[in-house]
């Protein structure tokens, strides 16, 4: 029931140098997509940069780090490179940048896949475990530290790196976002 990880941790350096609170909200990726929309959420986290998404939201200028898309099967699932995901059956996440760029990567190499879309990274995880597709793409860092939970191995089709960044609802939160920017730039920089 804790909330545990590096975004947790980095906040909490920040909560406590800068006396704010972080509150978090859970839900679905599709879901923090619409509050922040909605304004029912002050930011997100882990937000690729696309061209529709700034027209609702503004980007911390320094990025978390850099990601990449993967993808995931069984141990036992015969898949050697990209073009045996032909006639495959593959699960991507609603809304996930990396299921959007390798549905594009698939049709500019002529391989035809059926797509079927899901709420989150562990529903993708979950139907790969469960026999209900071939594979499934997610990003790099959940896959490293989901995969071993789930039986799951990397195909070694990795494909489209990106930077992901905190962002904020579009002109609002601009105080934040320097602050975080401020943060970033500083642990970036920081040789310790």
């Amino acid at each position: 029931g804790e909330i545990k990880g590096f975004y947790v941790d980095a906040f909490h350096e920040i909560e406590t140098k800068e006396n704010i609170q972080f509150q978090y909200v859970f839900g679905t990726w599709n879901e923090g997509l619409e509050r922040i929309k909605n304004d029912e959420i002050d930011m997100m986290v882990s937000v690729a940069y696309t061209d529709e998404r700034a027209t609702y939201m503004d980007y911390c200028p320094t990025p978390l780090l850099t990601v990449w898309g993967d993808v995931y099967m069984k141990g036992t699932t015969r898949i050697h490179g990209i073009l045996d995901l032909e006639g495959k059956t593959i699960a991507i996440m609603k809304s996930d940048i990396n299921g959007e760029q390798f549905k594009i990567l698939a049709e500019k190499l002529s391989i035809n896949c059926i797509f079927i879309e899901k709420a989150g990274f562990e529903e993708v995880f979950k139907s790969i475990t469960s026999n209900e597709v071939d594979a499934g793409v997610v990003n790099n860092t959940f896959g490293a530290g989901k995969s071993k939970e789930y039986g799951l191995r990397s195909s070694g089709i990795v494909f489209n790196p990106f930077d992901i960044h905190i962002a904020v609802q579009k002109n609002k939160n601009a105080e934040l976002l320097n602050l975080l920017d401020k943060y970033l730039d500083d642990w970036l920089h920081d040789v310790n």
